[in-house]
């Protein structure tokens, strides 16, 4: 168990100091989602999106997970270059297969929490690429070691089917590409967006490219003048154009070509092998006695099959290429064979996790019904993991029914037995799509209306039927205005449907919304009014709830959907409004200790007076001396950056000590204000005998010489 075996080169555990990616590397800025903590859900995420380093910025101990070839390997390995040179983090990439555990926990007790000066950052890659038992064995070493009492930082990448729960590990998901970066990857890669789209438009394989692997796999097809449909023929072209650059690479050496059907048959098997024995690398012990030596020495020459000799064991160059072989491979036995493989019950009914990507490859390349047919009424559970031609609509839409009445029947969200999200976007299609309007329209079961609310979430085309599908879901609104997981999920639909023109649609749902009082339906009226660039027109709501709606601080991260409201802000009455919120002379329930918010605040203030907007100084003014009143000095500081930012410090110190403020009023707002800059104005107050300012000038002048003295 202790042998941890491993796919990546020359990555066992870095150096700190050598790059992971080639300086040329094109990169698409990626965003995660946090899995929400709602009814104990992994299928729950919420729809805030966030980079990396700001996940790592607010937890510190992250399990990253995704699809196959959504990019965690690359994501971690980018994390880990940016690091590099930083004084914020010492990182160290781990490998896990290329790994014993002893190794690891050598690592980890050399390091511990810090080294050179910086903090530790643990970067462990790849954690369903090792057998069961050694990935028990090292979540035990993980669970030991890394906890939120201990103050240590890492991050752990596993694919979505494999995520194990560790404790204090908060889960992220890797989310797929979306549209904007596919198209400037392509720019990027020289690809005429014209031709490709045409293409894919002709292929119809548009979602493969969500993925990365698949995304350049398919860009190196259209560049190569070979472009495929499925994710079998793009394989089908990696695998067979890998071959040929071997071919030519060593023609000189040897003639490859003609056993090249042969090597291909052999490393069907040894994926095969590999894939049914969990042996994610090959002991060569192992292999040496799966191949013959003259089969062996031919291997040898492809490049996409090697001998790691630090581990002295065989490799795929990547997962998918053992996957595809495999499927190759199961692909020539019978239909009972197959199941027996796939299966891990006695009934035959559980498709075992290790396999599905092996199956979706299998899919494809079946030339009859019978594995189709069998997943539709055996394992609809994992039918929505496929991307699948041979299912017809009508089958899409019996299977969809059959899924809803499963969850109905068991009184269950569909999210506690299915992924809602693939669900989403498997059955994304016009006649799915008003087959489930009609249900919604029509049935009054709660828990099918909450399903497909979930389902309907997931999705991002609507096939002009968004005019129907506002109708239906305003209808289920006012029909569960008392709930507000199915009214959020309601606008996030809406606004997903309409998202090229919200406004309309923003004043529709703030009429039927602004007496709902639930933090969750106004938080969802926040990221709305947002989206749709009316903040302005809301303003009175927004500072209404933020200062009287006590739930709305319970929701995760309000604190920045508040301030990023706040930089929307256009009006000079908005801003206005909100400073003289500020000002008021009692505590402001939700914004206390939010410092988030306030900076925003004077950002906007200071953006609104350096556009001629001057009367806004007497505001900013007032806010600072109810400020200094109250001790709050983080927030008095905020304001006196915008004083030296607009150049108005000694304009406004004039302004406050022309006032006729109460003495410990104006004692501790010149406490806060004052610092060297404005001396000479005080120096004059005292010279024309102004008994409190002479009073303060000599505390300040007594507090100089302490400081100073203190110094030194």
């Amino acid at each position: 168990p202790s042998i941890l075996y491993s796919i990546e080169n020359n990555n066992c555990i870095n150096d700190p100091f050598n790059k992971l990616l080639p300086e040329n590397s094109i990169y698409i800025n990626r965003v995660l989602i946090l899995c929400s903590d709602l009814d104990d859900n992994d299928n729950n995420f919420s729809n805030y999106e966030l980079s990396l380093l700001d996940a790592l910025k607010q937890d510190s101990l992250i399990l990253l997970i995704g699809e196959a070839g959504i990019g965690k390997s690359y994501e971690l390995k980018k994390l880990y270059d940016t690091y590099v040179e930083s004084n914020i983090y010492y990182p160290i990439f781990i490998s896990i297969r290329d790994n014993t555990l002893e190794s690891i926990y050598e690592k980890i007790k050399k390091y511990g929490n810090y080294s050179n000066s910086k903090k530790a950052l643990y970067i462990f890659d790849g954690l369903d690429e090792v057998e069961p038992e050694s990935r028990n064995e090292f979540v035990k070493l993980i669970r030991t070691n890394f906890t939120k009492t201990n103050n240590k930082t890492a991050i752990i990448s596993t694919r979505e089917n494999f995520a194990i729960e560790i404790s204090d590990f908060k889960k992220y998901r890797l989310q797929e590409v979306s549209d904007t970066d596919i198209k400037n990857y392509n720019i990027e890669n020289g690809v005429s967006i014209d031709d490709f789209d045409d293409m894919l438009n002709e292929l119809n394989c548009q979602s493969i490219l969500k993925v990365p692997f698949y995304l350049s796999s398919l860009i190196n097809a259209f560049q190569c003048k070979k472009t495929n449909s499925t994710k079998v023929d793009i394989m089908e072209f990696l695998v067979l154009s890998r071959i040929s650059s071997d071919i030519e690479k060593y023609d000189t050496t040897i003639d490859l070509k003609k056993i090249e059907y042969i090597l291909l048959l052999k490393l069907q098997e040894i994926a095969f092998i590999m894939q049914l024995i969990k042996e994610y690398s090959l002991p060569n012990k192992i292999y040496q006695q799966l191949v013959r030596s003259d089969i062996r020495e031919l291997i040898k020459y492809f490049g996409a099959f090697s001998y790691r000799t630090d581990q002295d064991a065989w490799e795929f160059e990547h997962n998918n290429f053992r996957e595809y072989l495999a499927a190759k491979y199961l692909n020539q036995l019978s239909f009972n064979y197959i199941i027996n493989v796939i299966t891990y019950d006695e009934t035959s009914s559980k498709l075992r996790p290790s396999w599905l990507n092996v199956v979706a490859y299998l899919l494809p390349m079946q030339n009859n019904s019978n594995l189709i047919d069998w997943l539709i009424n055996t394992a609809p559970d994992s039918i929505y993991y496929f991307v699948l031609d041979k299912i017809t609509n009508l089958e899409k839409k019996s299977l969809l029914i059959k899924i809803l009445t499963d969850s109905s029947n068991k009184q269950l969200p569909i999210y506690k037995l299915y992924n809602a999200r693939k669900l989403g976007r498997y059955f994304q299609s016009k006649d799915t799509t008003e087959y489930i309007l009609s249900q919604l329209n029509t049935n009054n079961n709660y828990y099918v209306t909450s399903n497909i609310l979930h389902i309907l979430r997931e999705y991002n085309m609507f096939y002009n039927l968004e005019s129907e599908l506002k109708t239906v879901i305003l209808n289920n609104i006012s029909n569960y205005n008392n709930d507000e997981y199915i009214i959020m999920i309601s606008i996030e639909i809406l606004t997903n449907a309409f998202i090229n023109d919200l406004a309309p649609l923003a004043d529709e749902l703030f009429k039927l919304l602004v007496n709902n009082k639930s933090g969750i339906v106004c938080s969802a009226l926040f990221d709305l009014l947002i989206d749709a660039g009316v903040v302005d027109k809301y303003i009175d709501f927004i500072i209404d709830s933020i200062t009287t709606n006590t739930k709305i601080f319970e929701i995760i991260n309000i604190e920045n959907r508040i301030a990023l409201a706040f930089t929307q802000i256009k009006s000079s009455k908005s801003i206005n409004s909100i400073i003289e919120l500020y000002c008021s002379k009692k505590t402001i329930l939700g914004l206390t200790n939010k410092p988030v918010i306030f900076s925003t605040v004077c950002e906007k203030a200071t953006e609104i007076y350096n556009q001629g907007e001057h009367d806004i100084l007497m505001i900013m003014t007032d806010c600072f001396i109810t400020m200094a009143t109250k001790v709050e000095r983080q927030n008095c500081q905020l304001i006196k950056e915008f004083f030296v930012s607009t150049r108005t410090l000694p304009t406004a110190f004039h302004d406050i000590l022309s006032r006729e403020l109460e003495v410990d009023t104006l004692m501790i707002t010149l406490e806060f204000i004052m610092d060297e800059t404005l001396v000479e104005i005080l120096v004059d107050k005292f010279l024309h005998d102004d008994i409190i300012c002479s009073y303060f000038f000599i505390k300040y002048k007594i507090s100089v010489k302490k400081m100073q003295q203190s110094c030194g």
